[in-house]
């Protein structure tokens, strides 16, 4: 279960562009943002001949990577207009349920714990805001 260094760069060089083209009301853009750092943390762990490679590494690593290339394949889908299968509140559910599985899957981190947090409650907080607008007296 090796990893490319250049299969980093490139995911992490991906979403440091995503984040320049979208707009800033872009709902993708705190995970898309928290990716990249995500990915320039593993980066400069990989570059750190110090450090040995572990397989929690690696399989971070594999995540990681995986997380960017559906968020930003989600985003592209959303900005070209294709119809997505999923509903638009059931594609802010599914958001959302990937936010807290990223923040129960945080280790002792304390500052990716915070942006994590935060992402998580910005997502409920649309998910929250979906429901509202299809029938108000659901609310909470």
């Amino acid at each position: 279960m090796a990893v490319r260094l250049e299969e980093v760069l490139a995911a992490w060089r991906a979403a440091e562009r995503a984040l320049s083209e979208l707009p800033e009301e872009a709902p993708e853009r705190p995970l898309i943002q928290i990716q990249a750092a995500r990915l320039r943390r593993i980066h400069g762990r990989l570059m750190n001949e110090r450090a040995p490679v572990t397989w929690q590494l690696l399989r971070s690593t594999h995540e990681a990577i995986a997380d960017t290339r559906r968020i930003l394949d989600e985003a592209r889908a959303r900005i070209d207009g294709e119809e997505s299968p999923l509903t638009r509140t059931d594609r802010l559910m599914r958001e959302w349920l990937l936010a807290e599985q990223a923040l129960n899957r945080v280790g002792d981190d304390d500052v990716l714990r915070r942006q994590l947090l935060l992402a998580a409650d910005e997502a409920r907080e649309r998910y929250q805001q979906a429901i509202d607008e299809i029938d108000p007296d659901i609310a909470t």
